[in-house]
């Protein structure tokens, strides 16, 4: 896969998915959630926006990196995977350390078809 298709996906699924998460976290963790306390809502969506920002960033800086030579394209489209590897990690984590009965499986999908492109195209 030509690397600039790689950043273009990549970018674009995670400029989309951070913006959701930035524009509507109220509804975002009302879908992803259990019913949250009253006193627990305003910071669960601060929370997810700040989330929304970080993937936003991610996504432009991808984005952004479409036309890179070769081999600075595979070392960034590498450290995208790797980056991406730990955050798996660290959402099969949550179940593992107890703090949700059931790991979410649509961001577990998104991060390793991202993490697949990522390593194919590096």
């Amino acid at each position: 896969m030509d690397t600039s298709i790689a950043f273009t996906i990549i970018g674009t699924a995670l400029t989309v998915v951070g913006a959701l998460f930035f524009l509507f976290p109220v509804a975002v963790n009302e879908k992803v959630m259990d019913p949250l306390s009253e006193s627990a809502v305003r910071p669960a969506a601060a929370l997810r926006s700040v989330l929304g920002g970080t993937a936003i960033w991610s996504g432009v800086v991808a984005l952004m990196c479409r036309s890179f030579p070769p081999d600075q394209a595979s070392t960034l489209l590498t450290a995208f995977g790797v980056g991406m590897s730990l955050l798996l990690v660290s959402i099969v984590g949550i179940k593992v350390r107890n703090f949700v009965d059931e790991i979410p499986y649509p961001p577990i999908v998104l991060f390793v078809v991202l993490t697949g492109i990522a390593f194919y195209a590096a």
